[in-house]
C-alpha cells in the first residue's frame, strides 16, 4: 500500500463488484461532521462518515446513479442523473409558467409571484462561483498547496488552498469521476436543498473546473467552518465497498418518481 499526506480531498474508492480493484482512499475531517472517508476506484465512488447514523454514499458515474444507505435502517434511497433530467425541465416549466403569470399581474400579487419565482430551483446552468488563486504556496497535513479564494456573486465565500491533481495522485479517469460526482451533487443540491451531502459540491466542482486542482482545504469565510484532508492512500478496494448490502431494503426515490 503507498501512501501519500494530503489536505484536502474527500474521496473514498468504488470498485465493479467481484475482485478488488486499485482505488485512491481519501482521509477528511470536517469540523462541523467529523472523519469522513472517500474511496473512488474506476467510475465508482463511496464516502463514508465516521459519525454513527450518518448515511453512506455510493455513487457510479457510468450508470448515473447515487445510493443513500441509511445504515440503522438497514435501508437504500437512490437518484438517478434521469430524475435530474425531469425534475429540472419541471423546474424549467414551473419557472415560464411563473414569468408569464407576473407579466400580466400588477401590484402586490405581482411582488408576491416575483418572490414565489425567486424561491425556485435556477436551473441555467452551475452557479457562478468563481475560483480565484492567490499565489502564496503553503503545506498542510503535509501536502503542498496554493492558497484561493472562492467567490459567488462578488462575495467572498470560502478559503481554500489547493493542490494539482498530479501532485494528490489522481489519475485521467479518478479525476473524471470526480468531476461527474461534484456535478451531480450540485445538481441535486440546487433541486433538493444541501440534503446530505457532506460538503458543497458546488465548490469542489468549481476548483476541479476551472483549476484542474483540488481543495486540500476548504474553510467557509462567513463562520469558520471547515473541512480538511488528513491523508490520501493507494489500495486494493474489495468490490463489496461499492455495492449495496444484499440485506437491505429500497426505500422511497430521492426527488419523488
Amino acid at each position: 500500500m503507498r501512501r501519500h499526506n494530503l489536505a484536502a480531498l474527500m474521496l473514498l474508492a468504488l470498485l465493479p463488484a467481484g475482485a478488488a480493484h486499485a482505488g485512491l482512499v481519501v482521509e477528511s475531517t470536517s469540523s462541523v461532521n467529523g472523519p469522513q472517508t472517500l474511496t473512488v476506484a474506476d467510475e465508482r465512488v463511496r464516502i463514508e462518515p465516521a459519525r454513527a447514523g450518518a448515511p453512506a454514499m455510493l455513487f457510479d458515474a457510468g450508470r448515473g446513479r447515487l445510493v443513500l444507505l441509511n445504515r440503522p435502517a438497514s435501508q437504500y434511497n437512490v437518484i438517478t442523473v434521469e430524475r435530474l433530467d425531469a425534475l429540472e425541465k419541471r423546474v424549467t416549466e414551473q419557472r415560464e409558467r411563473m414569468r408569464r403569470r407576473i407579466e400580466e399581474t400588477e401590484g402586490e400579487d405581482r411582488q408576491r409571484l416575483q418572490r414565489r419565482l425567486e424561491r425556485l430551483p435556477r436551473v441555467d446552468g452551475p452557479a457562478a462561483i468563481r475560483i480565484e488563486r492567490g499565489g502564496e504556496r503553503t503545506r498542510i497535513n503535509g501536502f503542498d498547496c496554493e492558497q484561493a479564494s472562492a467567490t459567488e456573486a462578488g462575495e467572498d465565500t470560502h478559503r481554500l488552498c489547493i493542490s494539482r491533481v498530479s501532485e494528490l495522485g489522481l489519475t485521467e479517469t479518478t479525476t473524471a469521476t470526480l468531476r461527474a460526482l461534484f456535478d451531480f451533487l450540485a445538481r441535486m443540491r440546487n433541486l433538493l436543498g444541501s440534503g446530505t451531502a457532506p460538503f458543497d459540491a458546488r465548490v469542489l466542482q468549481a476548483t476541479l473546473g476551472q483549476t484542474n486542482a483540488f481543495p486540500v482545504r476548504i474553510e467557509r469565510s462567513v463562520d469558520g467552518s471547515n473541512w480538511t484532508v488528513r491523508e490520501i492512500e493507494t489500495a486494493d478496494i474489495p468490490a463489496e465497498r461499492f455495492e449495496v448490502p444484499a440485506d437491505f431494503t429500497e426505500g422511497a426515490r430521492l426527488g419523488g418518481e
